[in-house]
């Protein structure tokens, strides 16, 4: 199987790419709802 620093590396890899991820969708819905006038 994995030792723990193969597992330590792939999980910490997954929360950074959701991190970045969430981060990029975050800035797209802002953008979204200001032009709809919905956020000031």
């Amino acid at each position: 199987m994995y030792t723990s620093t193969q597992l330590f590396l792939i999980y910490s890899g997954l929360f950074f790419a959701s991190v970045l991820f969430s981060l990029l969708i975050n800035s797209l819905f802002m953008r979204f709802s200001r032009t709809m006038g919905s956020r000031n």
